[in-house]
């Protein structure tokens, strides 16, 4: 399950190492970053969805609160059975499977295939520098 997303990004794949990396920070974290532009995306997407949720989490509280007042307990499932099945939806499903598709993302796939790729390159880098680079 785990390898799906450890394979998501391949830290050795071709790039134009023809010249220096970038001197400037935010073209090296352009350079960088771009193998992994839809993984970011995707990951931008799980967390925003999560924390909608986590919003809407407490407004599912204070409108159940306010449904439990205006419903009797004999007619409460009849009435408002579909919207506590919503919440339940929302808050037990739809925000622990964006939580956890961003940590697996961001903590299976991200982190280590970055760490890999920032190593290679700056390794491949250093191997076509001459002699007197070292001395």
């Amino acid at each position: 399950m785990f390898a799906w997303f450890e394979n998501l990004l391949d830290p050795y794949q071709r790039y134009d190492d023809s010249g220096p990396p970038p001197r400037e920070l935010a073209g090296f974290f352009r350079e960088m970053l771009t193998p992994a532009r839809g993984m970011l995306a995707a990951s931008l997407v799980l967390v925003c969805v999560a924390a909608a949720a986590d919003a809407l989490m407490i407004y599912f509280a204070g409108d159940l609160i306010d449904r439990m007042r205006s419903a009797t307990p004999e007619t409460f499932w009849r009435d408002h059975g579909d919207a506590v099945l919503l919440m339940v939806l929302v808050v037990a499903v739809i925000r622990p499977a964006a939580a956890i598709g961003h940590r697996l993302l961001l903590g299976n796939g991200f982190v280590p295939a970055m760490g890999a790729l920032l190593r290679w390159r700056g390794h491949r880098h250093m191997l076509r520098q001459s002699t007197g680079f070292f001395a």
